[in-house]
């Protein structure tokens, strides 16, 4: 089949020369970035209204060329006033032996001996801290900064190939000392004025951050004012003089979202909680989240009565009390009773840590909440009865107290019933039956004998 085309069609004007340029703007938020690069390239008209989408947020890496694009961006009037988020990925190369590289493209030895050296000379010169004292006055509606330990979506990246930005991901290592680009930024973001309201930092030194801060308004020193931040993720990796943990969240009186988590090793043992929220309060503070965090009963619980109004979402993940796992049940109630929350998760209650020297079954040291129980996992349970559903198990009591010594006292039975089961079993040269479901299921509570 032919067509012929209408001698008028030159004279025509194309479809993104008449649309309004609100529609374009709105095609270029729905397209991926990758496409919406493609899509500016259509007219100028598309390249002006897709300028935003392509750097509301920044993905920097701890490359020159990576700072030098943040710098360009910085000096292009259009550009640097849409600029919202600085996703930062400080990772460094690790001296490493040629074999890594022989299974891998050609080239890529050199390239990423070049960017190793090339980071050793950044360091040195403490690069990356006069970038962000160029860029930062000029990205006036950068609100929010996130340097987690993972890896941003390559999708993200616009890179292919032996590109840094691929490789770096591959073979990079999150440096311990990663701590320090954080304190360049707030040091430029304070100069600045940046107003941030989202902070995300994981591997973070309070202690080092904090050591020239005497002042109660501002994040840390020569920082930005806390009073602006509204998201709060702190990633802790060794144990901080808590009262300056203190000091920083007494500073954040807007705060809504709180995350305290515990990202290094357990050589330091828990953050105690304890040691921070007595007597503190957050009047607007909307979701809590503690991992790897520690603490009596009565503090949590005294903690959370005092935001019973504002608090809407409570997430714990493996953390534990310094008393009997049974005070649990303090807790339990006091957010059954005082507060209204819309989403509760407990994802692990782990044990004393003096308890992990008992000799517990293959170091495991948490009681597990997933066991099935009146017809449902015991999480889904407890969760029912923390947010006033009362849908399951109508049977059990609606005493989220009540319901948790139930649980543990079943669980210790189930352990009983396993022991009795193992023992019956090697007394007859046998091992438990894969393909019996009763003897999985019983196996699982062996495993945890001593943690009832």
């Amino acid at each position: 089949m032919s067509v012929n085309a209408d001698e008028n069609d030159e004279a025509r004007a194309s479809l993104v020369d008449i649309l309004p340029v609100e529609i374009i703007r709105a095609i270029c938020e729905y397209l991926p970035v990758k496409d919406a690069a493609n899509f500016r390239l259509t007219s100028n008209v598309c390249a002006a209204a897709g300028v935003d989408r392509l750097v509301q947020v920044i993905y920097l890496i701890f490359t020159r060329e990576s700072f030098e694009k943040l710098l360009n961006i910085s000096k292009h009037p259009e550009m640097s006033k849409h600029v919202v988020t600085i996703w930062y990925e400080p990772f460094v190369m690790e001296t490493l032996d040629g074999n890594e590289f022989r299974s891998r493209d050609y080239g890529l030895e050199s390239i990423y001996n070049k960017i190793r050296e090339d980071q050793n000379l950044m360091k040195e010169s403490k690069f990356s801290q006069w970038i962000f004292s160029q860029v930062l006055p000029k990205f006036r509606s950068l609100k929010r900064f996130v340097m987690e330990n993972r890896i941003a979506r390559p999708n993200r990246r616009l890179s292919h190939g032996l590109d840094p930005m691929a490789i770096i991901p591959q073979f990079g290592f999150f440096d311990r000392k990663c701590h320090e680009e954080v304190l360049a930024f707030l040091s430029a973001a304070g100069k600045a004025d940046t107003k941030l309201e989202w902070l995300h930092i994981d591997r973070i030194d309070l202690n080092m951050l904090y050591r020239a801060s005497n002042s109660t308004g501002i994040i840390f020193p020569d920082g930005p004012d806390a009073r602006y931040l509204r998201y709060l993720h702190l990633g802790v990796w060794n144990l901080p003089s808590y009262h300056v943990l203190r000091q920083l969240l007494q500073a954040t009186s807007n705060l809504e979202h709180l995350t305290i988590a515990k990202v290094s090793d357990f050589s330091f043992g828990y953050i105690d909680w304890d040691e921070v929220v007595p007597g503190l309060t957050l009047p607007r503070l909307g979701v809590l989240e503690f991992s790897y965090v520690e603490g009596s009963s009565t503090s949590l619980a005294k903690f959370l009565q005092r935001h019973s109004k504002s608090l809407k979402s409570f997430k714990i993940r493996q953390c534990s009390l310094k008393s009997d796992p049974k005070d649990w049940a303090e807790v339990f109630d006091t957010i059954r009773n005082d507060l209204t929350l819309q989403k509760v998760n407990f994802m692990g209650i782990r044990l004393q840590e003096p308890n992990i020297a008992a000799g517990f079954e293959h170091g495991i040291n948490f009681i597990i909440l997933t066991h099935i129980y009146h017809g449902h996992r015991f999480k889904s349970l407890l969760n029912d009865r923390l947010l006033h559903k009362d849908l399951l198990a109508k049977e059990c009591s609606l005493i989220p107290s009540v319901l948790w010594y139930d649980y543990r006292d079943f669980g210790r039975t189930e352990s009983q019933k396993a022991k009795a089961r193992l023992e019956e079993l090697e007394s007859q040269g046998l091992s438990w039956d894969v393909k019996s479901e009763e003897d999985m299921r019983l196996r699982q509570f062996w495993q945890f004998l001593n943690h009832w």
